[in-house]
């Protein structure tokens, strides 16, 4: 045992003298007669045990608590602690203040409890509970399980596993609260799915190009994941007005229209193909037959007087659902496009999801589950190049399945948000995505009014004839 800087204390009848205090080697001899209430209160505790099952306990400061081989258990109490379970099957309690736990090798279980702590398992299975406080959890590898506990906690998804039954299960994951962080993979390079059979009620998350299992979120559902959920996410800014002066315009085709990307305008405004015209500029969309089973959407722009606004963009949605263009919509400020999309989805960074996160209310992100129903999805462009910066989906709701819904017009209120009107094929939905209550006898379509945020975040208000 080492003493350091001489101030008195009293500990256990015995004038010691110390602000740090330094022990090895001491096993279980010395610990039972060492009581770390007893100690002074500026006490620094700095703690390694040996290869017995030591009990290592701080103090009020910042303490080191080492537990080495062994099966420790490691008490930080108050300060900012780190403790280091290291060998042995340890169990490690940070306290209260901002602790670092680090279990190190075998099967450890890990209590941030009180403060913003940090939890690091080790291969292992480990538990790791962060408790109150805005906790980091990472379990390193092995099938370990992760609760929060309350606060807005960080669970980091740095290991993959081959097998379902050896990944990361994360207890209680609340999207909008806590976060996923990937220190080496981006969103694009998730499958994010819902389980099946005993894991029907669980969201899976897996690498796309390995397959490999990264988490899997009990109780959640995987329609309410999105990339808002992942730490460092930052929704786009908008989109470069170029024709801030022009008026609105608006152009609706209740058809499909076929072109090829490639066709010169003349052969694309010989179609019937939705189109406004802006200044010099003209803009096209419609759908190209990709292949005898699959219609992608496509949208074109040509500009003789400034050929930096001539694109062609057909990237919008490449699955192997039908996606195809219908609509456009210039606010005076604001470049929208109508698609529609039926079927089942790909995976995210191949459709409009990979832009819809940013909606507030969770039905607009996505297709979600449905029979094959053209659900309508409205984009925000880029009016300089195509590119699409937001996106929502559109939908009717037929019990718990999304179904067909199609715009027919669009206008700027008053107040400046998108009034969509469109026919609903089934129940129309309330902002929060609920179906709308019949009140009065009719059958479909029915007549159904959005108001949105330009923004494409949020549904300010909804309308139907015969619902409320």
């Amino acid at each position: 045992m080492v003493l350091t800087e001489a101030i008195s204390h009293p500990v256990a009848g015995m004038a010691l003298f110390y602000s740090e205090l330094y022990g090895e080697n001491f096993g279980s001899t010395l610990l039972p007669k060492l009581d770390s209430s007893q100690l002074a209160p500026a006490l620094r505790l700095r703690l390694s045990g040996n290869r017995q099952s030591n009990a290592l306990t701080g103090a009020a400061k910042d303490d080191i608590l080492r537990g080495k081989a062994g099966h420790d258990t490691l008490r930080g109490r108050g300060g900012d602690d780190r403790l280091y379970g290291e060998a042995g099957n340890d169990r490690l309690y940070g306290g209260t203040g901002n602790d670092l736990l680090d279990g190190g090798a075998g099967r450890n279980s890990l209590y941030g409890e009180a403060g913003q702590d940090q939890l690091l398992g080790g291969k292992e299975a480990d538990v790791l509970v962060g408790g109150a406080g805005d906790d980091i959890l990472n379990g390193k590898g092995g099938r370990d399980r992760s609760t929060g506990g309350s606060g807005r906690d960080r669970f980091v998804l740095e290991m993959g596993a081959a097998q379902l039954a050896n990944s990361l299960e994360i207890t209680d994951f609340k999207s909008g609260v806590d976060y996923l962080e990937l220190p080496t993979l981006q969103v694009a390079d998730l499958t994010i799915r819902q389980g099946t059979g005993t894991e029907a009620r669980h969201t899976l998350i897996q690498n796309r190009l390995t397959g490999e299992y990264l988490a899997v979120l009990k109780g959640v559902s995987s329609s309410s994941i999105d990339a808002a959920d992942f730490w460092g996410y930052s929704p786009p800014s908008l989109p470069p007005n170029s024709l801030p002066s022009l008026p609105a315009a608006s152009s609706v085709q209740s058809s499909t229209v076929k072109f090829a990307a490639t066709a010169s305008e003349s052969n694309i405004a010989a179609t019937a193909a939705a189109r406004i015209q802006l200044g010099s500029q003209t803009i096209y969309i419609g759908t190209e037959q990709v292949s005898s089973l699959n219609q992608n959407p496509v949208v074109v722009s040509f500009d003789a007087q400034n050929p930096a606004h001539n694109w062609r963009r057909t990237d919008y949605e490449v699955t192997g659902t039908d996606g195809r263009g219908y609509g456009l919509y210039w606010s005076g400020s604001q470049l929208y496009g109508l698609f529609s999309v039926d079927g089942t989805q790909g995976t995210a960074d191949q459709d409009f999801r990979r832009v819809s996160a940013g909606a507030t209310q969770s039905w607009l992100r996505s297709y979600g589950t449905g029979g094959g129903a053209k659900v309508t999805v409205l984009a925000r462009l880029n009016l300089a190049t195509g590119e699409m910066t937001d996106a929502v989906y559109l939908s009717a709701l037929n019990g718990s399945k999304s179904n067909s819904l199609v715009v027919n017009s669009l206008q700027t209120s008053a107040s400046g948000n998108l009034v969509i009107n469109a026919q609903a094929y089934f129940a129309p939905r309330r902002p929060d995505g609920q179906a709308m209550t019949q009140t009065t006898a009719g059958g479909s379509p029915f007549s159904y009014t959005l108001e949105m945020t330009p923004d494409l975040k949020t549904v300010v208000s909804t309308a139907a004839i015969g619902w409320s």
